[in-house]
């Protein structure tokens, strides 16, 4: 119970940090807002470093699977409520295969 806990918990922090930090990169200006560049490189560093933690309880290639996966499918997602983003039915159809690799990666 305590592994599956751990699990979660880290890949929530690596996900919800990687789609923080691809949405904060257009608001940098090319990382000329400093606050926001360090922010955004934060981020990413919290990321990379709870994804780590994650390789220690599923192997290498699942865990940057399902963490590479969700993070499309998330920034996907919360990028069309905070961007004027408009997907196509084949970019809604990529996303939808995406998730279906993920059901198949994660059981």
């Amino acid at each position: 119970m305590f592994n599956i806990l751990s699990y979660l918990c880290w890949l929530f922090i690596s996900v919800s940090m990687e789609v923080i930090a691809t949405l904060l990169l257009p608001k940098t200006n090319n990382f000329k807002i400093t606050s926001l560049a360090i922010v955004c490189l934060a981020c990413y560093a919290i990321s990379f470093y709870a994804l780590s933690m994650l390789m220690g309880w599923i192997s290498p290639v699942v865990a940057y699977a399902i963490w590479s996966g969700m993070g499309i499918v998330m920034i996907t997602l919360v990028s069309s409520i905070f961007y004027p983003l408009r997907t196509s039915a084949l970019e809604k159809l990529g996303i939808c295969c995406i998730v279906a690799g993920l059901i198949v990666i994660a059981f």
